[in-house]
């Protein structure tokens, strides 16, 4: 879910573990002339995101897990034998691991020149209950933020996550099962008054207001 009230053109959007479907980063291009930077550890998916959007500039992908540092970080295989997704949370139900390499916010957005992050969405695959308070969320100007949260651990864990964004600004506006959060920066909601509205360009149906 993200704001639409907010979306600019030309947002830098940093959408991290795209998996094998990029529709929701393609969808904000579509919609908002925005910019994406994808970030995803499986190879096989980076390779088909590259090829899906083959002539598009405003879209990039890079191989890589989000980190709170550069460098590799031992992942665990999924137990679904349909998919390929990767773990540094140990989610899955399996004793394979593999290596990838771990990039930090700040190091990418500084490779790639980018000066901000606007709207930052991820699915981390549980690494989020580590990953969210050691983002640098001020230091990247970041507006707009959507992830999932896993149920890897208790749900106290989960509502200290919305507590923290609280303290750090951000107002939960959007929540859908199970359990997926959008947040945004409360001085420009208030900026904009109550009209904010959000959507998911994934194409789920039911649009949610700013809560009263």
């Amino acid at each position: 879910m993200v704001p639409t009230a907010l979306i600019q053109p030309g947002w830098i959007c940093y959408c991290v573990g795209a998996g094998n479907d990029i529709s929701f980063d393609l969808e904000l291009i579509e919609r908002f002339d925005v910019r994406v930077q994808s970030m995803e550890p499986v190879e096989q998916y980076v390779e088909e995101a590259r090829h899906t959007t083959s002539g598009e500039p405003r879209f990039a992908i890079y191989r890589a897990a989000l980190a709170s540092h550069d460098g590799p970080i031992r992942m665990q295989r999924t137990h679904n034998p349909a998919g390929l997704a990767l773990s540094s949370a140990e989610l899955f139900e399996t004793k394979q691991f593999v290596e990838v390499p771990g990039r930090s916010l700040v190091s990418l957005a500084r490779e790639l020149g980018h000066p901000r992050i606007d709207l930052l969405k991820f699915d981390v695959e549980g690494a989020e209950y580590e990953l969210v308070s050691q983002l640098p969320l001020d230091a990247l100007q970041v507006k707009a933020l959507a992830f999932q949260v896993h149920h890897n651990r208790p749900p106290r864990e989960a509502l200290r996550l919305i507590e923290l964004l609280d303290q750090q600004g951000f107002e939960l506006i959007g929540m859908r099962p199970t359990i997926k959060l959008a947040f945004a920066r409360r001085e420009l909601l208030d900026a904009l008054g109550s009209g904010t509205g959000t959507t998911v360009p994934a194409g789920c149906p039911q649009p949610a207001s700013r809560p009263a």
